[in-house]
């Protein structure tokens, strides 16, 4: 049972109105720097010379490996194209959803720590005597 005499909460206030503003731009540019970096991408890598340049490396990567006198032993990627081209083109909803999921989570940690800052009582330090 609640008391009666206590006040009710507002949950809508000016303060929550603008975290939600802060909050609705900072996905606004997650979403936008994604959707930038996959225009980006496919530009770059999704042509027949970004594709020469990437069997190219994928040979050289694998006569650096047969190689005797190798010193490092690396691994020749297994795809035919490039990752990032592979990453922003075929799993661009998932890459989009983890992002927001992940700023999110950031975004509501700051917020609760500023708040708590913000609204917290002033610290005064007691008289060493």
């Amino acid at each position: 049972m609640s008391d009666p005499q206590a006040p009710k909460r507002r949950w809508l206030t000016w303060t929550n109105l603008a975290w939600l503003v802060v909050y609705l731009a900072t996905m606004g540019a997650v979403i936008g720097s994604l959707a930038y970096a996959r225009t980006q991408a496919l530009a770059r890598f999704d042509n027949e010379s970004a594709q020469q340049a990437w069997d190219q490396f994928r040979t050289e990567m694998e006569r650096q490996t047969a190689a005797e006198d190798a010193s490092v032993l690396r691994r020749v990627p297994g795809e035919s194209e490039p990752p990032t081209l592979r990453l922003l083109r075929d799993y661009y909803g998932t890459t989009l959803g983890i992002a927001l999921l992940l700023s999110s989570a950031l975004f509501a940690t700051l917020m609760v720590m500023i708040r708590g800052v913000v609204s917290g009582e002033k610290f005064v330090p007691h008289d060493r005597q």
